[in-house]
């Protein structure tokens, strides 16, 4: 049967669709000029530019592990709180306990790292579905933030606080950890076979194991890493703010899930850059600053990113069926 013919323009409009980075960092661009148009003096300024870059930062740190686990046909709904009890962590270890904040901070993480290595081994080798794993593991780590740490610790010292608000080359810290983690995992995704397995995990899971990839094993360094950037996106928080919350992060894991799909990252895995977790992040960002400056309530935030997430989803799902 002879195939249907397509205009050029339909053809270059597909590729660019199917290659996301592109295609949202052309969106990402084109939105910032028009919003400078309508809002001159107070969107398109360097000071609330710099702005919504330190708001992503943190939040850019987790979806990078999510990207990671999205690409190999996974996902970790227990990221939100283990932020909060990771920051939660270190603030009482530093402000109650007097531990230094070096020592603290090592133990914050050691517990996100020990948080992922439990959700992997339970997705991986005893086979619980990883939405309910995850769910399950917020509602623990949610809990032992209020039993540690309370709703709130304050009076963290400057040795701690640098972390967060630090500024280098006129960029505050979290900015700088984004850049040089996404620099990092661009390069281990795309340069090393180590992490190019999760691609052949994501695309076909019997085939990458039948050629001797161990599936199980990298399921749970996967799980290690999200837990690990997890953790430390919450000591960055802390770090920032001065203060500790179990509220922090609340309804991260939609963001990180909605900026990865927005980014190129499939929910049936296989897909995705580390570069799209951040552009996603950075476009979510924008719309929130743009739902803040136009007097909008906050309440529609929600709206906002529930609506994204669909039509994110549901252009993954066209994609997809484009290819069969």
């Amino acid at each position: 049967m002879e195939k249907l013919k397509t205009r050029p323009g339909s053809n270059l409009l597909m590729r660019s669709l199917q290659e996301r980075v592109i295609s949202l960092a052309a969106m990402i661009v084109l939105v910032i000029a028009i919003c400078g148009i309508i809002w001159p003096k107070t969107f398109l300024t360097v000071p609330n530019l710099k702005s919504v870059l330190l708001n992503v930062s943190i939040r850019s740190i987790v979806a990078l592990g999510m990207m990671n686990l999205l690409i190999s046909g996974y996902i970790d709904l227990s990221v939100s709180s283990l932020l909060a009890l990771s920051g939660g962590l270190a603030a009482v270890l530093i402000t109650k306990n007097h531990f230094a904040p070096g020592v603290a901070i090592l133990i914050s993480l050691s517990i996100g790292a020990v948080v992922g290595l439990v959700n992997g081994f339970m997705v991986a080798v005893i086979g619980i579905n990883p939405m309910i794993q995850t769910l399950a593991m917020q509602y623990i780590c949610s809990g032992l933030c209020l039993v540690i740490a309370g709703p709130i610790v304050s009076g963290l010292p400057k040795g701690f606080t640098w972390l967060g608000q630090r500024v280098i080359l006129g960029m505050q810290m979290p900015i700088v950890f984004m850049l040089l983690l996404v620099i990092l995992l661009t390069f281990l995704n795309e340069k090393t076979v180590f992490f190019r397995r999760n691609y052949y995990i994501g695309g076909n899971q019997k085939s990458a194991a039948l050629s001797g990839i161990n599936v199980k094993g990298m399921i749970m360094f996967n799980y290690v890493v999200t837990g690990l950037l997890a953790a430390f996106a919450g000591i960055l928080t802390a770090a920032r703010l001065g203060t500790a919350s179990s509220t922090a992060g609340t309804s991260l894991e939609m963001k990180c899930i909605c900026a990865c799909v927005l980014g190129g990252a499939s929910m049936q895995g296989g897909k995705g850059r580390v570069l799209g977790a951040l552009l996603g992040m950075v476009f979510m960002g924008i719309l929130d600053n743009i739902i803040v400056i136009a007097g909008v309530p906050v309440e529609w935030n929600n709206v906002v990113t529930g609506t994204v997430l669909a039509l994110a989803v549901t252009l993954d799902v066209f994609l997809q069926k484009r290819k069969v």
